[in-house]
């Protein structure tokens, strides 16, 4: 269960890191850009769930190695 779990948090990481990534368009530098830390909702909502996707990652990962 552990292990399925596991599979899906770091498939769901790659995959949100990539529409992160593409949904910020390759047309914004940091010289366009009036702050770094200006994101919209759609793009703060992503990280969140990246930032929780990587955090559940590591815990699972954690788990596993001290239960086995």
């Amino acid at each position: 269960m552990f292990k399925l779990l596991w599979y899906f948090f770091s498939f769901t990481t790659i995959v949100l890191i990539l529409l992160s990534s593409s949904s910020s368009g390759s047309s914004n530098s940091l010289g366009n850009n009036k702050t770094v830390l200006n994101f919209a909702y759609s793009q703060l909502f992503i990280q969140r769930l990246i930032i929780f996707s990587i955090l559940m990652f590591l815990i699972l990962t954690i788990f596993s190695l001290v239960t086995y």
